[in-house]
């Protein structure tokens, strides 16, 4: 599909899954949260697919590694700030959940 669409616009349509997927868990529903994790999973696979791509193809082939590594950090820098902030947000908290 990468290959057909091109890069560009298969990260488009590849982004359209997550803000169904985000609607669907605000409004609590299990049908609508099942079908939306159906097709975030298909919109999702081209978005990562088409990143792969343009990521492998940008750089020479001596900085692909280079590349892959700056993205990953960044990646997952924000999976940690997120963590930072709910670690700080509940530290002075001492009661568990519901």
């Amino acid at each position: 599909i990468v290959n057909i669409l091109g890069a560009k616009w298969t990260l488009l349509s590849g982004t359209l899954g997550y803000p169904v997927y985000s609607l669907a868990m605000y409004y609590h529903q299990r049908e609508w949260a099942i079908a939306a994790g159906v097709f975030l999973g298909l919109t999702a696979g081209l978005l990562w697919t088409a990143q792969g791509q343009l990521m492998m193809s940008y750089p020479e082939k001596s900085r692909v590694g280079c590349f892959v590594a700056i993205f990953w950090g960044i990646f997952n820098s924000g999976a940690v700030l997120g963590c930072l902030m709910s670690f700080s947000i509940n530290l002075g908290n001492s009661s568990e959940g519901p």
